[in-house]
């Protein structure tokens, strides 16, 4: 991107059902991304890390019971790319009529 404003970055709740939620997320900064992934071409990655915005996590008070696989939007001026979130390791968390399950295949998140 010509510049860190053209980037926009959101997370995809997809129901089984077929619906579609949306919530904005927001940039944040980590200058040792472009050491770590320098490859011989310069590319700042720097600013190609998301978050929630003001670091103050998700409202989800507002999606209906369900299950959702998860995804993140990138989106710039020129393109549009959808990423599955996954993990590398399998994670599992459960409280108060949630849980999020991941593994390298995706995310889920469960709404009770």
């Amino acid at each position: 991107c010509p510049t860190y404003n053209d980037i926009h970055y959101s997370l995809l709740l997809k129901s089984e059902l077929g619906n579609v939620i949306e919530k904005e997320l927001a940039k944040t900064h980590n200058d040792s991304l472009s050491r770590r992934l320098f490859d011989g071409d310069l590319v700042n990655y720097d600013k190609c890390t998301f978050t929630t915005i003001k670091y103050a996590g998700l409202d989800i008070s507002d999606i209906p019971q369900g299950v959702y696989h998860l995804s993140l939007k990138i989106q710039t001026n020129i393109k549009t790319s959808e990423v599955v979130l996954s993990s590398t390791k399998i994670f599992s968390q459960e409280t108060d009529g949630l849980k999020i399950y991941s593994d390298k295949n995706g995310a889920l998140l469960y709404i009770k």
